[in-house]
C-alpha cells in the first residue's frame, strides 16, 4: 500500500495529467499507436517533434511502453481512458517492482526482516520515485520492473543447485 500511495502523490495533488515533455511525447506516441495500429506506427514520421526537422518515430523509439499501454487499454482496463492508463502505468510498475525486489530479498536470505527492510528502502528512494510517479515517463520505470521480473530466475536456479 505504501509503495502505491507514495507514487500516487502527484495524481492526488494535480489530477490525472501528463506533466512533462518526455511523458507527453510518450503519450502522443501511445495515442497514435492506439488510433492507427502497429503498421502505421512503425512508419510514422512525426512533424511536431524535433521541430522543424521532424522525427521518424517508428524507427527511433523503443515502443515497449506504448505497446503495454495499448494492451492494457484494449484488454484489461477497457473503461479507462488512454490518458489515465498512461498516468497509472508507472505507479503499477513501481508497485510490481517493489514486490518483486522484496521477493528476491526473501529468496536470497529466507528472512522476512530483510524482505521488509528492502521494501521500506525501495518505497522511499527518491530517484526511484521520480521515475515512477504518475505519468508515462521514460523507460526507467519499466526497466526496473523488467529487471525485477528477470533477476529472480537466475537466483532461484543458483539457490536450487545447492539444495
Amino acid at each position: 500500500y505504501k509503495a502505491y500511495s507514495i507514487r500516487l502523490h502527484s495524481v492526488e495533488e494535480y489530477g490525472n495529467i501528463i506533466h512533462e515533455f518526455d511523458p507527453y511525447f510518450n503519450f502522443r506516441a501511445t495515442e497514435y499507436l492506439y488510433h492507427n495500429g502497429w503498421a502505421r506506427f512503425v512508419t510514422w514520421f512525426d512533424y511536431q517533434s524535433w521541430y522543424p526537422l521532424g522525427r521518424p518515430v517508428g524507427t527511433t523509439i523503443y515502443p515497449g511502453m506504448q505497446v503495454t499501454a495499448v494492451f492494457i487499454k484494449n484488454h484489461i482496463m477497457k473503461s479507462m481512458s488512454l490518458n489515465d492508463v498512461c498516468v497509472y502505468i508507472p505507479v503499477w510498475f513501481g508497485v510490481i517492482a517493489s514486490l518483486l525486489v522484496g521477493l528476491i530479498a526473501y529468496e536470497c536470505t529466507l528472512e522476512c526482516n530483510s524482505d521488509s527492510q528492502i521494501l521500506i528502502v525501495l518505497w522511499n528512494i527518491v530517484a526511484d520515485e521520480k521515475n515512477q510517479i504518475g505519468s508515462l515517463s521514460s523507460s526507467s520505470s519499466s526497466s526496473l520492473s523488467s529487471s525485477s521480473f528477470i533477476v529472480p530466475f537466475p537466483c532461484t536456479a543458483f539457490l536450487n543447485s545447492f539444495a
